[in-house]
């Protein structure tokens, strides 16, 4: 969560960030203990029952996905972060990755949390294309924070790759 907090001035990403540590979303399993007779099974590939984990890393649905995120952050970054999720999910870096680094990287996958959650009860999984669109928002945003605040060469370091 510190990461997070260092790694952005947006509340959009940090309240996300939150909500996925506190649980906040109710999975269809969650749902089911509430309301007695409803599915507890995931909406994108409904067959297993369902966890806030499933939801947001193991459904199979996702697996495309989450190889795009990768393939992003390769590009992008120029690192080929393992998947993992407490690389993509809870943003723990290897060691060898930079702060800058971690940075970006937490950018990107703060972002394709958000469109998972947008999805929330879709069957379908979010795109690529949304994901570098919020990215994009969220690095103009940063922008006008860092110059308001005097830091642009700490923004420069972070979003020189991107």
């Amino acid at each position: 969560m510190s990461l997070v907090k260092k790694a952005t001035h947006c509340l959009d990403h940090v309240e996300a960030a939150y909500k996925l540590w506190l649980r906040w979303y109710y999975t269809p399993q969650r749902l089911a203990e509430i309301y007695p007779g409803s599915r507890a099974t995931c909406w994108r590939c409904n067959q297993q029952e369902d966890t806030l984990s499933h939801i947001f890393w193991y459904c199979p649905a996702l697996s495309q996905y989450w190889q795009q995120i990768q393939d992003l952050i390769k590009l992008r970054v120029g690192i080929d972060l393992p998947p993992a999720p407490e690389h993509y999910l809870l943003h723990m870096m290897p060691p060898e990755i930079t702060a800058h680094e971690a940075s970006l990287i937490t950018h990107i996958t703060l972002a394709a949390k958000q469109r998972i959650a947008a999805l929330w009860k879709s069957t379908l999984a979010p795109d690529i294309q949304s994901v570098i669109t919020k990215v994009n928002l969220t690095q103009q945003y940063e922008e006008m924070s860092h110059t308001i605040s005097g830091t642009l060469l700490k923004y420069k370091g972070i979003w020189s790759k991107w």
